[in-house]
């Protein structure tokens, strides 16, 4: 039966190609039968060129949906908990879409590849999902059924979008959509995740018949017995390998076509038995390469972890990804992208999975420091959950800091909207000064903001563009170059000060 809409009259959604705060979400979501989408949202998919897609399929499957709130995506898609049939299972695009929105998201876009698949999916079918997910089709991955065999194979290109809408799948979709800065994928952990049996907590009913008995005068001591309940997705060694390339995927296609947005992704958690050397023998090995070199190093890509506990959900663990892009968005509407988002609480959240005692933090030092300098972490104290640090995970200590990478995305990004403005204008002295003038007055305005260092726009910044910046060959080609040198504000993160108590009862810094 046709789904039932109730909509509201609602403005139209809108793009502004400056925004920083605006996330795309790609994963499975439910998808329900429909005949038509609601009026504001089916103009907007015609305009798009993505209205054929949702009539010929009757359902939402495979093109961008924008929400403004968690109530317009169950709008869309239904309360996951409530789905039936093909539909029903574990949402974490739902719950990642919810963290979102619950740290202070304003908008995000929803690309839904299929129906979530139920927990404890044998392998087979959560590989053609990450297949579905990644390339929209069944194909890519040369029919590969088990993490193991992935573990070893090459992934393709996730291919360059054409000019045709409907070759798009995916985070091609992207694209057209100039207001997007950050990517997720949700449902990764989960499609690499080890196959776990959950473990009965109920007590079975006695059948032994009641007899009275002699009161003993000492009880015997009941017997603990620690069991380990799996509230979240762990992944083993070939897990692990399949979610690295993935990511390298998904960076890479990142690196070519949209080098303005961040790829925000939760780390897997480890098996139990391998958290001790998850980030020594694991996660260094993969962040020590580019995705060129076979790694996950680079400026387009925060790694956030560890895991969340969610009071709303006390039975499962919450991935840090959503709740990570929420921080970034709301971070970059009150104080700027260009400013580091370290030290923001997070609402709504009562602790980390795993936590890192002391003394763990004095066995590993080294190692403890450079996940703050590589991650995105979340750590708890007397005060609740905070972000601790705002890293990519870039070797190049430059792009180390969250804010330099969003910082030149935005750049990037303003940039493309004032070319898009010359288009149609000849190569002369005119239009060099005017786009001169036109990028000065952009960085001003950052400047200005505190998002470049210097006393004068002199020292914070300068622009170029003329016969020092171009051959003769771009300019008789009617090609524009400029060249750009900013200072951008290093941000401080934290600041470790050691006091020492005298005898005498003074305190002097050690």
């Amino acid at each position: 039966m046709p789904a039932i809409w109730f909509e509201e009259k609602t403005p139209e959604p809108s793009a502004d190609p400056y925004r920083m705060d605006v996330a795309l979400f790609v994963g499975l979501a439910p998808l329900r039968p429909l005949d038509r989408p609601p009026a504001a949202l089916e103009r907007w998919l015609q305009e798009g060129g993505w209205l054929d897609r949702v009539v010929s399929g009757a359902c939402l499957r495979d093109v961008p949906v924008p929400v403004d709130s968690w109530e317009a995506f169950q709008g869309f898609f239904g309360r996951p908990e409530e789905s039936v049939g093909e539909a029903a299972g574990l949402c974490p695009l739902a719950r990642a879409v919810r963290s979102f929105f619950a740290q202070g998201g304003r908008k995000a876009y929803v690309v839904s590849m299929g129906n979530p698949l139920p927990e404890g999916a044998e392998a087979a079918r959560r590989v053609k999902a990450l297949e579905r997910l990644l390339y929209g089709a069944e194909g890519p991955l040369g029919g590969r059924e088990t993490l193991e065999d992935l573990a070893s194979f090459s992934f393709p290109p996730l291919g360059s979008p054409e000019a045709d809408t409907g070759t798009w799948h995916g985070i091609h979709h992207g694209i057209a959509l100039r207001d997007v800065a950050f990517a997720a994928y949700p449902d990764l952990p989960y499609l690499v995740a080890s196959p776990s049996d959950p473990v009965s907590v109920e007590i079975p009913p006695r059948r032994d018949p009641e007899i009275f008995v002699e009161c003993s005068e000492t009880e015997p001591p009941v017997p603990v017995r620690r069991v380990w309940i799996p509230t979240a997705p762990r992944c083993d060694p070939a897990g692990l390998q399949v979610w690295k390339k993935a990511v390298q995927a998904i960076l890479l296609w990142i690196r070519q076509n949209a080098r303005e947005w961040i790829l925000a992704a939760a780390l897997p958690l480890p098996e139990p038995q391998r958290e001790a050397s998850w980030w020594v023998e694991d996660m260094q090995e993969i962040l020590a390469a580019e995705p060129e070199e076979g790694g996950c190093a680079s400026a387009f890509f925060q790694g956030a972890f560890p895991w969340l506990t969610d009071p709303l959900e006390p039975g499962r663990l919450l991935a840090p990804d959503g709740p990570l892009l929420g921080i970034l968005a709301v971070n970059a509407l009150e104080r700027g992208t260009f400013r580091s988002a370290a030290g923001r609480p997070v609402p709504g959240v009562s602790g980390t999975v795993p936590v890192l005692s002391w003394a763990e933090r004095e066995r590993a030092p080294d190692a403890s420091r450079a996940m703050i300098r590589r991650l995105c972490l979340f750590h708890g104290g007397p005060t609740g959950v905070v972000l601790a640090s705002d890293r990519t995970t870039s070797l190049d200590p430059s792009h180390g800091p969250g804010p330099m990478s969003r910082l030149m995305g935005f750049i990037l990004k303003a940039a493309r909207r004032l070319g898009d403005t010359l288009v149609f204008e000849d190569s002369s002295p005119r239009t060099w000064s005017r786009l001169q003038r036109a990028l000065s007055g952009l960085l001003e305005s950052i400047h200005l903001a505190g998002g470049l260092e210097g006393s004068s726009s002199r020292e914070a910044f300068h622009v170029m563009c003329g016969p020092q910046t171009m051959t003769l060959q771009d300019m008789d080609s009617g090609r524009l170059v400029a060249r750009i040198q900013v200072q951008p504000a290093v941000p401080v993160e934290a600041l470790q000060v050691v006091l020492a108590m005298e005898p005498d009862g003074n305190i002097r810094m050690a």
